[in-house]
């Protein structure tokens, strides 16, 4: 009987839809249907009261922008989230993984008896505190050791002495008889 259409429909667009429509049996008999018509989503529905068919169509761009655009977004996210999580892990290596690794090396060098080791970093965090006290302790050790080796050479030497004194007595008594 005709097309009803609002004043901003693209009647062009109602007239091939409508064509479509007539042209396929199936549609115009059901109740309701939804199909695809060039770059457009059209959903039917027939009134049994009224004898009409209304018909409304979206264009899938704009039902896939939203989609689009949350896409996007969700991908910036990502991109911006792995990005700040390699730069973590960079600063957690570089503040952390570094100074416990230079401070296990020159541990490891301790051990093995040289009390000459020193650590050069002084990162600016909580091992700063801790590599201080690693070379304060090394040279404490040191001169302890260096301490403990002089008492033991001043001890030999008191033997010594002590020998001496000993045995000059009886040197002095077995050449007088």
């Amino acid at each position: 009987y005709g097309i009803l259409a609002n004043r901003t429909a693209r009647m062009d667009q109602v007239m091939g839809i409508a064509q479509q429509i007539s042209e396929n049996r199936e549609l115009s008999d059901n109740n309701s249907s939804i199909f695809h018509y060039k770059d457009d989503l059209v959903m039917t529905m027939k009134s049994e009261w009224m004898g009409w068919v209304v018909v409304d169509y979206v264009s899938l761009e704009q039902i896939l922008m939203p989609i689009r655009e949350t896409n996007r977004y969700f991908y910036m996210s990502t991109t911006l989230l792995l990005i700040l999580g390699i730069i973590a892990a960079f600063l957690l290596y570089r503040h952390i993984r570094l100074p416990l690794k230079e401070l296990v090396i020159k541990l490891q060098r301790l051990k093995k008896g040289d009390f000459s080791v020193r650590i050069d970093m002084k990162p600016k965090n909580e091992f700063r505190f801790v590599m201080v006290r690693f070379n304060e302790m090394v040279v404490q050790i040191r001169e302890l050791i260096e301490h403990v080796y002089i008492e033991k050479l001043r001890a030999k030497e008191a033997e010594l002495k002590q020998l001496q004194s000993q045995i000059n007595p009886h040197f002095l008594y077995n050449c007088l008889h």
